[in-house]
């Protein structure tokens, strides 16, 4: 996040921080705030706030999908599902709530109760971009791979400048030993984001696969001249 940017967002705090303390139950400043403070990484802040949201309202959908969110951030997934479950309850075609569920039960490797929740956001919303790359990752983990590959197609489809979707299908593509769709998948990701330290390790293990170990190298090198620690 650039300077400019986070400085807006600490002023939008000290805002709604001013207005809160004029109208202590006023369930939008805290949800504002919350997500302010989300946006800035600070989780614990924004779940203080989505909770206050929660006690001022317990009917306010968005909040139980964003409080699941930090939760998710947290790495609190089982807390993050209740709050999923809660907003499905409160809308059952909240088609975020059924995605970030699906994300939730991923990183539980719950991998088909996953699919199930991006099979329903999907229907709710076929043009969902981000849910079909979700799904692609799902049916990778269970090397269901021509699945996640038309998954990825369509990801792509719908936004042809889906950096993650590119880098994924890459993936899908290395593991069916298919070397050179790999290459092409990871240089447009890197292309569209010079900056991807995970497509710079892909491509160079597609470059080793191919022999091409120069090429692998500089890869391998870039990768770690952008993040040392990775």
């Amino acid at each position: 996040m650039d300077e400019k940017k986070k400085k807006k967002l600490l002023r939008m705090i000290e805002e709604y921080t001013k207005k809160i303390e004029k109208d202590l139950d006023n369930i939008l400043y805290f949800f504002i705030r919350g997500n302010t403070f989300y946006k800035l990484d600070k989780f614990e802040e924004a779940l203080k706030d989505y909770d206050k949201a929660i006690e001022l309202d317990p009917s306010y959908t968005f909040v139980y999908n964003n409080r699941g969110n930090a939760f998710k951030n947290l790495g609190n997934y089982d807390e993050a599902l209740k709050d999923y479950d809660k907003a499905i309850e409160l809308d059952p075609n909240y088609t975020f709530a059924y995605n970030n569920r699906g994300l939730a039960f991923y990183k539980l490797n719950k991998f088909e109760e996953a699919l199930k929740d991006y099979d329903k956001a999907i229907e709710l919303d076929p043009n969902y971009v981000s849910a079909y790359n979700n799904r692609g990752l799902a049916f990778y983990k269970l090397n269901k791979l021509e699945e996640a590959l038309k998954d990825y197609d369509k990801a792509i489809e719908l936004d042809p400048n889906y950096t993650f979707a590119y880098n994924n299908r890459g993936l899908a593509f290395y593991k069916l030993d298919k070397f050179e769709e790999a290459l092409k998948d990871y240089d447009k990701a890197i292309e569209l984001d010079p900056n991807y330290v995970s497509a710079y390790n892909n491509r160079g293990n597609a470059f080793y696969k191919l022999d091409k170990f120069e090429e692998a190298l500089k890869d391998y090198d870039k990768a770690i001249e952008l993040d040392p620690n990775y």
